[in-house]
């Protein structure tokens, strides 16, 4: 006789979560998946081409191994980035850091936002 639907829905939920403490021994590797980050610049006209040139060299220096790329439009720089999960706490550290030093070369989108319009998740495909 099957299990009703909601039994077989939790048991599989208790066992995904013995498998996350590590409770049971013969358990596949569990993986985390990686991420992508999507992050818009924009910079004041007057300085465009400098911020494009240093987030060009610093993506070189920073992401040499990972999968980056940079985005131009009329009026934004867009960086977008994929990493390990246990990388993106360190990345948006340096990235902090970073973006401190180029502030004055970018306009504010808003007062709650300020200099990046910043977006990560989880990549699918």
């Amino acid at each position: 006789m099957r299990q009703p639907l909601y039994q077989s829905y939790w048991t599989k939920c208790h066992r995904d979560a013995d498998v996350m403490r590590g409770g049971i021994a013969n358990k596949r590797e569990m993986k985390m998946p990686r991420k992508i980050s999507i992050v818009r610049f924009k910079p004041k006209p007057e300085c465009f081409d400098e911020f494009l040139q240093n987030i060009q060299d610093w993506h070189a220096q920073v992401f040499a191994d990972g999968d980056q790329r940079l985005m131009r439009t009329d009026d934004e720089v867009v960086a977008i980035v994929v990493r390990e999960s246990e990388q993106l706490q360190e990345n948006i550290k340096r990235g902090v850091i970073w973006l401190d030093s180029q502030r004055p070369l970018l306009q504010e989108y808003n007062e709650v936002d300020r200099h990046t319009l910043p977006m990560t998740g989880n990549l699918v495909i």
